[in-house]
Formats: structure tokens, sequence, C-alpha cells
């Protein structure tokens, strides 16, 4: 398929230089984002840990496996969360203490807090006091600094994705809007010590390789994208879904292509890379399984499976909560950042141009909809809106870029004339992330907190009010 032409029509100057740059400008962002991070180092936390939530879990594998050679993580857990009195009642069957996150993001993080142990050594050479058990605010500052790095890279790389299928410049708005309208961009600030920078890592990796090799057969492409399905499931288990679906779709071209020929050859090809791609996927995969084994006994079951709420079922798969998950006032993702629906219209005109990556898109969202919504924790806990889709990043910037340069360009796939569209497409851009930015901080000094419902209230007027009424 040929790559869409680099610029939208005419347009002013400042944004033309923009559009021309979406790499520098991707970057800057990612920058500001770690900028924001490192200024808040210093303020007072009641924990007295830069990591936060889920961040516990993803960051104790580091110290446990790099200081101790072990999976234990008592010492750790009792120094970085000391007062959690249900700790001690997350025991494995093996004996151990549970941890339900997977060990993809902190094996992705290793560089970086190898890095930070390795300059504290050398600055404690030189009378420099620095905590060398790996829990202090020096080791976890270069690790959720690398986090943020990795969702810079993220970035880069859905762009790369939806310039696979729009204009540079459509692609380069429509990911900035996905981040910084929809849940990333509090991820990467607010509680920057979570998985979701190396999910949209590791998901982004995946499409824009699979893009590029679209079309091709062999041992190489299918070990290059065994191996990214690996890294997904490390990182977020759930989101090998993203994976599968175009792989489905390829699959299918596979069938169609051999009915046509009347030759079985290229499904006996697509079918051995499809195994190879099994293979290699199970061996990046690896380092969980003997995880889970070491945790819980099972070398196949993910962390995940073991967390639990009271009496619930961990997976209610015949009445998952589907609706729920996208529009409920709980957390659902059109609910809290109506962007994510906004892009999925741009299926529709992406059908038309590229009927694969439409299918990937669809099968993609709706896959995660279905896991998440019957999971007993469907709402996401504490999270800022849908966290848990934010693995679909890449695939809503896509659908979104092609919706925008339909809109810009006037045709008849977006149903809007070009220049009421060039009017409208950046008004509600910033509509959309200023809403965002309200929503951020009522969420973050006022709803984090509460143990209520969240109300449609909460996401209506009160996001004015509350900024209002703390000015």
């Amino acid at each position: 398929m040929a790559v869409p032409p680099d610029s939208l029509p005419a347009r002013h100057g400042v944004v033309r230089w923009i559009e021309a740059r979406p790499t520098t400008v991707l970057v800057a962002l990612a920058a500001i984002c770690l900028a924001a991070f490192l200024v808040s180092i210093p303020v007072p936390r009641v924990d007295g840990q830069l990591l936060g939530t889920d961040g516990f879990d993803y960051y104790v594998y580091l110290p446990s496996l790099v200081l101790d050679h072990d999976l234990d993580f008592t010492n750790q857990y009792a120094t970085l969360r000391p007062n959690d009195a249900a700790l001690p009642m997350r025991l494995t069957p093996t004996g151990r203490l549970a941890n339900f996150s997977p060990i993809g993001a902190a094996l992705l993080w290793m560089p970086f807090f190898l890095l930070a142990h390795v300059l504290a050594l050398a600055l404690n050479f030189v009378g420099i006091g620095i905590r060398l058990d790996g829990c202090g605010y020096w080791h976890q500052a270069f690790v959720i600094a690398g986090n943020i790095a990795y969702g810079g890279a993220g970035l880069v790389l859905a762009f790369h994705v939806a310039r696979r299928v729009a204009a540079a410049g459509a692609a380069l708005w429509a990911t900035v809007l996905v981040a910084f309208a929809g849940n990333l961009v509090y991820y990467l600030t607010a509680e920057s010590s979570m998985a979701h920078a190396v999910s949209v890592f590791g998901v982004g990796l995946f499409f824009v390789a699979w893009l590029r090799m679209r079309g091709q057969t062999g041992l190489g492409r299918a070990i290059v994208l065994g191996a990214l399905v690996g890294l997904i499931a490390l990182v977020r288990t759930q989101e090998v879904l993203l994976a599968v679906a175009p792989l489905l779709v390829d699959l299918h071209g596979c069938v169609r292509e051999a009915r046509e020929r009347r030759t079985w050859r290229p499904v006996l090809l697509a079918l051995r890379d499809a195994l190879v791609m099994v293979l290699v996927a199970l061996l990046v995969y690896s380092p969980q399984a003997f995880v889970s084994h070491n945790l819980y006994g099972s070398w196949w079951k993910p962390p995940q499976l073991y967390a639990s709420w009271g009496d619930l079922p961990r997976f209610t798969w015949w009445s998952p909560h589907f609706a729920d998950v996208l529009f409920s006032a709980r957390r659902g993702l059109f609910a809290w950042h109506p962007v994510f629906l906004i892009a999925l219209l741009g299926v529709v005109p992406l059908w038309r141009r590229d009927r694969t990556m439409a299918a990937a898109v669809i099968l993609g969202v709706a896959g995660q909809a279905y896991v998440i919504g019957a999971w007993f924790d469907w709402s996401q806990g504490r999270a800022f809106g849908g966290r848990a889709f934010i693995g679909c990043l890449p695939l809503f910037a896509a659908a979104l870029a092609v919706l925008l340069e339909a809109a810009v360009r006037g045709t008849p796939e977006a149903g809007l004339k070009s220049r009421p569209a060039r009017w409208l497409v950046p008004t509600l851009g910033g509509l959309l992330i200023a809403a965002n930015f309200l929503l951020f901080v009522e969420y973050r000094f006022d709803l984090a907190m509460l143990d209520r419902p969240i109300s449609w209230h909460d996401l209506g007027p009160r996001r004015v009010s509350f900024l209002l009424g703390n000015w």
C-alpha cells in the first residue's frame, strides 16, 4: 500500500513547520512530561515514595532481582509500603508474597535501574551517601524517567502507525490528540510509575513492524513479529489480543489467496510462519512463565489471574460489562475521553482506504472491551479513565488521522466541506485537550481520593466548578 502524501492542503507557516518535524514535536512533548515529573520530585508525598498504586508492584521486581537475586519481595514491600496491612495476607500457593503485575515493564526498565545503581556506587565512593537498597528516590527517579522516555518513543511509534494510512500532518495531530486529550498524559506525569508507557511502546513497535512487513512472508518476519507479540504479553498480557487481530486478518487473506490460486501453498506457508511466531513469542514470554511458576506454582497462568475481589469470579465471560467500560461514568473510555469515540468514527474512512488496518482497529478495541468488561474490576480501580485501553493508542491514532485528513481535505469520506472543517478540527481538538486538563486537575486533587462512585456531574460541570472553587 502506498504511503499517503506528507502534508495536508495549504497550512499556516507555523503549522507547516510543526508538521514537518513530527518526531521533534513528539519528543519535545515527552520531554515536557519528563520535566513535569522532575520538578515534582521535591513535593512532599504522604508515603514518601515516587511510586504510586500499581507502580509498586511493577517496580519491586528490580531491586529483588538485581540486588537480592530472588523473587522474595518481603523486604522490598516492607520498605516501600510499610503501612499496607493487606500485604501479609497476599501469600501465594508457594508461600511467597504475591505480585499481581507482570514482569515485562521491569525488564524494560532494568537498564535505567542498573545505570542508577552504578552511578550510586560511584557517588558513594567519593563520599556522597545514596541508599543502595534500590528503594529510594534515586533509583525510582531513574526508572520513572526511563518509563517516560519509553512513553515518548511510544508516541513516535504511534505516529508512524498513523503515518502509514494518513498524511504526516494528520498523523501528528491525531497522535497528539489521543495522547493529550486522552489518558496517557496522566500516566506520563501524575502516575508515571505505571506500565502504560511501555505498553504503548510495545504495541506501537509491533504495529510499525507489521505494517512495514505486510504482504511479506518468511521466517525473518515471523521471528520479528513473534518476538514483539511476546514483548506485549510480558508487559500487559491481555493486550496480546491487539496483535492477534491483524495476524488473523493476514491468515484470512492467505486462505482467500489459496482459493483464488487453487493451491494450499500460501496457507501452508502462513501456518508455518504462525508456528514460528508462537514459538518465538513463548520464548520471549518465558521470563513471566518462570516468575509465575516461582510465585504460584504454575507455568502458564499470568499473575493477574490470581488477583481477586472477595467472592466475585475473576472473569464473567457470559455477562461482561461491555457497554459499561465504554460509556459508564465509572471510568468508561468514551465517557471520560470522548476523543477515543471520535477516533473510532475514523474507522469508516479507514475501511475504504485500508480494510486490513480498519479490521485490526475494530477487532483490537472490541477484544479489549470484552476482556476488560468480563474482569471483576472492570472499572479499573482508581484510574484516570479507561486506563486499560491505553495500549490501543496507536490504533486510535491511525483511525483519527484518517478522519482528520478526510475532514480537512473535504473528501466524500468525511462528509464535510474543506473550509468549515479546517476551523472545526483545531477548535474541537483544543476543546478536548482543555476539557481533559480540567478533568486531570479535578481527578488528581479530588476524585482520586474519593471512595464514592464517580458521577456524570463530576465529569461535567464539576470539573469547571472545582477548578474555580480552588483557584
